[in-house]
């Protein structure tokens, strides 16, 4: 997971450009959709992630540790669901907008894996 951690940089630049492409084609509304969805979704993607690596090793390395990975995996639906409902309540718009951040955030992830997949086997 090394690579992981290289590419930040690479997908900070994709959502400020995905940020700026929404604002000069939707205005602020489509923006701030967008920005959302990506928060959103992107909370969520990590609180999985740290629920995956709490679960991976069999003893975990801190008890506030565990319990603060539990705590965000519990929590991601619920800000989700306010992610969601404050987009919808912006508009069709921004909702719109909202769910091209929900899209990009899990394009990003297959980008990732895949990465991660072809360098762990570059035979393919």
């Amino acid at each position: 997971m090394k690579f992981v951690k290289k590419t930040w940089g690479f997908e900070a630049g994709i959502v400020l450009l995905a940020v700026f492409l929404a604002w000069t084609f939707g205005g602020g509304l489509a923006a701030r959709g967008l920005t959302l969805g990506v928060a959103t979704v992107g909370f969520s993607v990590l609180a999985s992630w740290g629920m995956i690596r709490l679960l991976r090793y069999s003893e975990p390395t801190s008890q506030s540790g565990a319990k603060t990975a539990i705590l965000l995996f519990l929590l991601k639906a619920p800000i989700l669901g306010a992610g969601v409902v404050y987009a919808n309540s912006l508009g069709t718009l921004a909702m719109n907008w909202f769910l091209a951040g929900v899209g990009l955030v899990y394009c990003d992830l297959v980008f990732r894996v895949s990465l991660d997949a072809r360098r762990q086997d570059p035979g393919t």
